[in-house]
């Protein structure tokens, strides 16, 4: 029996993974709630982050997608109050999720990097 090692399970993970992300809602460009005065969510990594971590968030408790290595998530939202959860994958290395909630004026645009902050990613306001 071979024995697999922790990159192999990585890159079986996002290979086996890429086509949710791809087509579902998980791309992040694609979920808009298209109304007129958005704000917009704009999330980049820093590189030493990790190829093979992947970046999932959820608003109000509902999937917003996920960002990988090398991409940006964007995302528009209606201007409000809202809850923003961010967690790392896999969860082995990130185990606790970064929770933050927040008001959002419409026609603004909200950026953010996602970094290492030892058992989770969080996100750094720009």
């Amino acid at each position: 029996m071979k024995k697999i090692t922790i990159k192999r399970w990585a890159a079986l993970l996002i290979a086996l993974s890429a086509p949710v992300f791809l087509v579902g809602p998980a791309s992040g460009a694609d979920r808009s709630y298209s109304r007129g005065g958005d704000a917009q969510i704009v999330v980049r990594r820093i590189p030493t982050l990790g190829r093979f971590v992947g970046v999932q968030f959820e608003i109000d408790g509902r999937n917003a997608g996920t960002l990988l290595y090398g991409h940006t998530f964007r995302t528009a939202m209606p201007s409000g109050h809202h809850i923003l959860t961010v967690r790392g994958t896999p969860r082995r290395t990130f185990n606790e999720p970064w929770i933050t909630s927040f008001n959002i004026h419409g026609g603004q645009t909200y950026t953010f990097t996602a970094y290492d902050a030892g058992t989770q990613v969080a996100l750094r306001r720009n």
